[in-house]
């Protein structure tokens, strides 16, 4: 780590926040650990002060679960399932099929990290079961 001095100018990144409470000129926001679930600390911020940018990477129904249907930055509709993928190691992913398959590639399915950064802002729809966690199927 680089020795910072008194007055020197740095811009700050925290990336994985999580927004625990929003209003109109603070945001609460959650520090996150290193390892996945985990909060190390806690800011406030006011996202309306000048020189300060918050840029929302996923919205709060993120990840996405095996039911879920999407709706992306030009309203198209997306549908959540499971696919299995790799010869040796199998393993089940989550991605994402166009539910109007002459607006995109009609073969193709999108991991969600990719869709989310071509396609986002995302938005859930529908989830078929809302309280609980995926459950593998």
């Amino acid at each position: 780590m680089t020795d910072f001095k008194p007055g020197e100018l740095v811009d700050i990144t925290i990336e994985h926040a999580i927004v625990a409470e929003a209003k109109p000129d603070v945001l609460a926001v959650n520090l996150p650990g290193t390892k996945p679930g985990e909060i190390t600390g806690f800011i406030t911020i006011n996202p309306t002060r000048a020189g300060v940018t918050v840029a929302r990477v996923a919205p709060a129904d993120w990840p996405p679960r095996h039911g879920d249907m999407w709706r992306d930055n030009d309203n198209l509709l997306w549908f959540v399932s499971l696919r299995e993928s790799g010869h040796e190691f199998p393993r089940l992913e989550t991605v994402f099929t166009p539910a109007d398959a002459r607006q995109v590639d009609r073969f193709a399915s999108y991991e969600a990290g990719r869709l989310l950064a071509q396609r986002g802002p995302m938005t859930l729809v529908h989830r078929e079961h809302p309280d609980s966690a995926e459950s593998g199927e």
